[in-house]
């Protein structure tokens, strides 16, 4: 009996040993993310819509630690990150503390240009489906380091008017800055396809207006649309070419004619037919374009729907005018026209965006 007491005890002791040892990582309270760019998911699973991303160094609120996710609060909203990659203040390591390198002469090896040129292997591990490729694109990234920093009045001096209008980036992770230099800091990171309105150059850097505010791209990574007639005639073949496929079933995962659409599945396939590069799902093409007010919208514009949680992108269409849409219908099971003030619509009306810029 006495061996058996002593034995409970010592388990006792060892197990107020274990916990007493402080515990690394993240926890409840403010964390930083620590991969390049982390997914914002609408669940703890690789599986779950992405709602947005952080970039490396955000700061976010952690308000459960599960098994492998976070549940965290981000920007107004609320969602799931891999914990792996969220790290909480108090156990940061000594090398965080390091100064970013600032040597002039070298500001590409200092910071490279794209996000995936700088990932870390742990990011690598977190998007092994195939289908969490769209985000990065990893190998398309090799040759896209940001060139050298132009001095301040060499950029003033080569300012020109004649480079505005909308423009498509060509390179994935390219950062946005919020100035005209490598040294300037990067607020977000913008993904092959996406739209943004070209305010003006300054030097090699282009100032451009995306969701309400103002930064700079590398030129290098946006191509400038054509005159606004070419984009007119974009618009009048996406939606013919939509029209075209009104019948054709509602399939889930589908993208063609001859496999039947789902909702993204139908826009991929009349922007891609006209040789719009687009994501693939509706959270995806969500982060394409510009913004566009309900009473803005013109022929060709995506409209966006929330889910019946109302707090992601469950639907998208393809807006004709006269205040109507073309879609995937999983209700209806077939591609279809309805009025944007049915109250359904109504109701779980998300926001648009505008890829092609023209009257």
């Amino acid at each position: 009996m006495r061996k058996q007491s002593l034995r409970i005890l010592a388990l006792g002791l060892a197990l107020a040993m274990l916990l007493a040892l402080p515990v690394l990582g993240v926890s409840v309270g403010e964390a930083e993310v620590t991969a390049t760019v982390l997914n914002f998911r609408d669940g703890p699973s690789t599986d779950a819509n992405i709602i947005g991303q952080a970039p490396k160094g955000a700061t976010v609120t952690v308000l459960e630690v599960l098994d492998g996710w976070c549940k965290v609060e981000y920007q107004g909203k609320t969602g799931y990150m891999c914990s792996d990659y969220l790290l909480s203040p108090e156990p940061a390591p000594a090398e965080e503390a390091e100064p970013e390198a600032s040597e002039p002469e070298t500001p590409a090896e200092a910071e490279p240009e794209t996000a995936a040129e700088a990932a870390p292997e742990a990011e690598a591990a977190e998007e092994t489906p195939a289908q969490e490729q769209e985000a990065r694109e990893p190998e398309a990234q090799e040759a896209e380091a940001e060139p050298e920093a132009r001095e301040p009045e060499a950029e003033e001096s080569e300012k020109t008017g004649d480079d505005t209008g909308m423009g498509t980036l060509t390179g994935d992770c390219v950062r946005f800055r919020t100035g005209p230099s490598l040294n300037d800091s990067v607020t977000r990171y913008l993904y092959r396809g996406d739209r943004v309105q070209v305010l003006g150059k300054e030097g090699d850097w282009y100032k451009v207006l995306l969701d309400g505010k103002t930064g700079y791209v590398y030129s290098t990574y946006v191509a400038l649309d054509a005159d606004k007639p070419e984009a007119s005639e974009a618009v009048s073949s996406i939606l013919d070419l939509a029209r075209e496929q009104l019948g054709i079933p509602y399939v889930y995962g589908g993208a063609s004619p001859s496999t039947g659409f789902d909702c993204s599945g139908l826009v991929y396939y009349c922007f891609t037919q006209n040789g719009y590069s687009m994501n693939r799902t509706a959270s995806g093409q969500y982060r394409q374009g510009v913004s566009v007010n309900k009473e803005d919208l013109k022929p060709g514009d995506l409209v966006f729907f929330a889910s019946t949680g109302g707090w992601y992108i469950g639907h998208v269409g393809i807006y004709l005018g006269d205040g109507e849409f073309i879609h995937a219908s999983s209700g209806g099971r077939r591609i279809m026209i309805n009025k944007l003030s049915e109250t359904y619509w109504v109701k779980y009306y998300y926001g648009a965006r505008r890829l092609i810029d023209g009257e």
